[in-house]
């Protein structure tokens, strides 16, 4: 045999040698340990979009300029402390303990990806992936079955999406939905009754009020304007109207936004109108029937500056009389606290200013409503009355 072929022959030897010991050398890297954490290197703060998905839905959540938004729901803000309770306990993961998963322990624990093709319902799970600005991929994660002890909850199995090592965490997202209406923002109003000044009914097309519930001051209880003398106020009825907006909340959109929004005179409408000067027109209309009705309200936001004796705190009190006892003189502390709440009360220029940032929020949506509360919004007379009961015959002496 030549030489250079002898050489050749030994140095394949020899690489082949060092490959047979690589591969048989044992694993000496350390399992991970009982209550380190999964995640312990997770930029949280660079977490700037949120993916969701399991086979029959999927929500895509993004870090926009001012709020996060739900992309697949036209760019609607999304519910901020839902995300980040999400992120910060995603980020808080302990490990309970771990073992390499065969596909038949993937498929028990609901941990096959559901963008795998002919996917089992009952056998994948939800699919978690965290991704920076320029949608670099951070973590991501097929989230599985929840773990379940005799007190309740035993923490919740995963693994990442290109392995099969399994992890039982701590936590347990039992409740994580992948529906983008979950992640809504829901709180659409926030207003107290007592902030209601008066409520007006309009029909379709009509400038005459159908009816109208008036506060004859703050702090007065609202009654109905000209109620027919047949038939009497149901003060429940009065009160689920006042109430209607504390807090209005939405159950998810009806479609894309329209901008500018369209005009709306030729509808049926209320009017809340309040002590600090802010009108709140609402729009509620059924759309289809029986199973498939849907129960749509549309909102406008307006302001005018109230007039000096509607109840707003930066009204002037007029000066007593000088037959009048004079008001007890004012501590240092009691004044203080009275200017202090004088101060809260915002200026017309600061009301306008917040109301237009209602009104850009809100204009242009038309928003899906639960049925319960999309009928507190009565816009007819009859909706608020009840039969006045006779009074029984006094008996003859």
């Amino acid at each position: 045999m030549k030489l250079k072929s002898l050489l050749i022959l030994l140095v394949i030897t020899t690489v082949l040698a060092i490959l047979s010991t690589l591969m048989l050398r044992p694993n000496t890297a350390d399992p991970p340990k009982i209550g380190a954490l999964l995640l312990p290197d997770l930029p949280v703060n660079a977490v700037a979009r949120i993916h969701l998905a399991t086979l029959e839905e999927r929500v895509a959540l993004v870090k926009g300029s001012d709020v996060w938004q739900v992309e697949n729901r036209h760019g609607y803000p999304a519910d901020f402390d839902k995300i980040s309770t999400f992120v910060r306990q995603f980020s808080k993961l302990k490990i309970g303990r771990s073992f390499e998963g065969t596909s038949e322990a993937l498929a028990r624990l609901q941990l096959v990806d559901p963008a795998q093709a002919e996917a089992d319902p009952s056998e994948s799970g939800t699919h978690i992936q965290l991704e920076d600005a320029d949608g670099k991929r951070i973590a991501s994660y097929i989230l599985g079955s929840v773990r379940s002890t005799d007190s309740g909850s035993g923490g919740q199995y995963l693994r990442r999406s290109d392995g099969n090592t399994i992890y039982l965490v701590d936590e347990g997202f039992r409740f994580l939905r992948s529906s983008p209406a979950e992640w809504l923002q829901q709180d659409l109003l926030d207003i107290k009754e007592a902030e209601i000044r008066e409520v007006v009914s309009y029909s379709a097309g009509e400038t005459q009020p159908l009816f109208e519930v008036r506060r004859s001051a703050k702090g007065e209880p609202a009654e109905l304007v000209n109620a027919p003398e047949d038939q009497q106020v149901d003060p429940t009825k009065v009160e689920q109207l006042l109430g209607a907006l504390a807090p209005l909340k939405i159950a998810d959109l009806a479609g894309e936004r329209q901008n500018p929004a369209p005009p709306m005179g030729d509808r049926a409408h209320l009017i809340y109108r309040l002590f600090n000067g802010q009108e709140i027109h609402i729009y509620p209309r059924k759309a289809g029937q029986d199973d498939d009705a849907r129960f749509e309200l549309q909102a406008i936001v307006t302001y005018q500056p109230p007039p000096d004796d509607s109840g707003s705190a930066t009204a002037e009190k007029p000066a007593a009389s000088s037959t009048e006892e004079a008001p007890p003189a004012q501590s240092a502390t009691e004044t203080d606290a009275a200017d202090t709440e004088i101060k809260k009360a915002p200026t017309p220029e600061e009301m306008a200013a917040l109301t237009a940032d209602l009104s850009a929020r809100v204009s242009g949506w038309t928003f899906l409503m639960e049925e319960w509360q999309w009928k507190s919004f009565i816009t007819q007379v009859e909706g608020l009355l009840e039969t006045k009961e006779e009074a029984p015959p006094q008996p003859t002496s």
